[in-house]
């Protein structure tokens, strides 16, 4: 059993009031605290089931919503608009939760979950702020794309013509056009996230999934993307280089661009310097692997790697 509370923190960079979950085990000693860093277009109430295993087995858990995301909004039209914080606004809200961590959880572990998006937040923050967790899980992370510089012109030429706040369709086809594709046969053009029909439909219907991203958002997941694999002009500072990590992904999903892509990954850690770099690809699974039917085999896995580790 777990016990949730909900509650808010104000962002150092602007003072926007992020909205996070909290986790704590019920009725046992709590071995260490996971931060989970979600994905893009979701919200971390996703992450209920994945936080209520890990209380069961010890952990506690926090999770927030990211800007322009869930509840973290000052207006309910802000959906996928960052408040022009770029990456160091974005960075600094999975700061503030995690300093909430380790001062509540003082001495104890901390293991950080990104997922998508959030995995390239998790390794951007962990260059950014060196030594600030004890073990790395990412899912589903993005590959990397050479046309990531073309990609971050665009969203800045557009913020640049007064379109920052705007929708863009233009730059969501351009992302996600692949991936739909990829299961174009499928009624939904959200099929690429889950094999699991019900998940799908799910987020269809549900107006805190899936939205389209501003331009602003868009150059902050572009910025993700380029810093994440941009090993030179953004090192890994201070980063313990003993620090576990496991890459986990379906091999289906679209998002890490197959097995070759989803090994140049976990190469990328390597040549950064980690010395313990690990992963393992789910068959028939795609990008949401905490939320397809098998998703039990998923939570096991990581709580093996994190109790094998910590």
């Amino acid at each position: 059993m777990a016990n949730f509370e909900k509650f808010t923190l104000t962002s150092e960079h602007d003072g926007l009031a992020l909205s996070v979950m909290h986790a704590e085990p019920v009725g046992v000693a709590v071995k260490g605290v996971v931060q989970i860093v979600h994905g893009m277009s979701e919200y971390k109430e996703r992450y209920v089931a994945l936080m209520e295993y890990l209380a069961e087995n010890g952990f506690a858990s926090v999770i927030h919503d990211h800007r322009g995301h869930g509840a973290s909004l000052r207006l309910a039209e802000d959906l996928g608009y960052m408040y022009e914080a770029g990456v160091k606004g974005f960075l600094a809200d999975v700061a503030a939760v995690n300093d909430w961590a380790k001062n509540k959880y003082k001495d104890l572990p901390m293991i950080m979950i990104g997922h998508s998006m959030g995995s390239l937040g998790a390794r951007c923050f962990l260059k950014e702020y060196g030594a600030v967790m004890d073990l790395l899980v990412l899912s589903g992370s993005p590959m990397k794309n050479g046309a990531v510089g073309v990609a971050r012109a665009l969203a800045k030429m557009l913020k640049a013509f007064g379109r920052g706040k705007k929708k863009s369709k233009f730059l969501e086809a351009l992302v996600f056009g692949p991936y739909a594709a990829a299961f174009r046969k499928e009624k939904s053009r959200f099929a690429w996230i889950c094999k699991a029909i019900d998940v799908v439909r799910n987020y269809e219907v549900d107006p805190m999934c899936g939205f389209t991203f501003t331009a602003d958002g868009f150059e902050v997941l572009f910025d993700l993307l380029y810093r994440t694999y941009e090993n030179k002009k953004h090192p890994y500072k201070e980063a313990k280089k003993s620090l576990p990590i496991m890459f986990i992904s379906g091999e289906e999903d679209p998002c890490i661009g197959g097995e070759k892509n989803f090994k140049t990954a976990m190469a990328s850690m390597r040549e950064a310097g980690f010395e313990s770099v690990s992963g393992k690809m789910y068959e028939t699974l795609r990008h949401e692997i905490f939320n397809e039917e098998e998703k039990y085999e998923v939570f096991q896995d990581v709580l093996n790697f994190i109790e094998d580790n910590v």
